[in-house]
C-alpha cells in the first residue's frame, strides 16, 4: 500500500495495517495520517518515519556512567602504582616494588570489574527499555 504525505508530495510504501496512524514525515517533518494512496508513477521511500508520540532514543543510565569514570579512574591509579614500581625497581628496592606490583594488580582487576558492572548495568537498562516500548506498541495494535 502507498501513502504521500499532503506537504510535501512524498511517497511511501506502508503495510494496510498502519492505516489511520499518524506519523512525522521524514522529509519535511510534518505530520499527517496515513491513508491509501494510489499507486505513484515513482518508487516509493521506505518508510522511516517515526510515530508522533514515539520516545526518545535510549540514554544510557547515570550508574553507568558512573562506574564508567570509577573504570578511568581505576586505570589511572593503574598507571601511577606501575610508574611506581619501575621506579622501585631501578632503586633496587625489590621488596618495595613487589608490594607496588601487588597493588597494580588489585587496582587493575578494580578496573576491569567497574567497566564489566558499567556494561551489565547498561545492558539490564536498554532490556528494561526495549521491553517497554514493546509493550507500548503491543498496547497500542489492540
Amino acid at each position: 500500500m502507498h501513502t504521500t504525505c499532503p506537504h510535501c508530495k512524498q511517497v511511501y510504501e506502508v503495510e494496510p495495517q498502519y492505516l489511520g496512524r499518524r506519523i512525522e514525515c521524514q522529509k519535511c517533518k510534518q505530520e499527517f495520517t496515513i491513508e491509501n494512496s494510489p499507486v505513484p508513477s515513482v518508487p516509493p521511500a521506505p518508510l522511516q518515519a517515526k510515530p508522533v508520540n514515539a520516545e526518545e532514543k535510549f540514554k544510557a543510565p547515570l550508574l553507568s556512567i558512573i562506574f564508567n569514570i570509577l573504570g578511568y579512574v581505576s586505570l589511572a591509579l593503574f598507571l601511577f602504582c606501575l610508574a611506581g614500581s619501575v621506579i622501585l625497581i631501578v632503586q633496587r628496592d625489590f621488596a618495595g616494588a613487589g608490594t607496588t606490583l601487588y597493588a597494580v594488580g588489585i587496582v587493575l582487576l578494580n578496573a576491569l570489574l567497574m567497566f564489566g558492572l558499567s556494561q551489565v548495568v547498561r545492558a539490564i537498562s536498554e532490556t528494561a527499555f526495549n521491553t517497554r516500548q514493546l509493550l507500548k506498541l503491543q498496547r497500542e495494535k489492540s
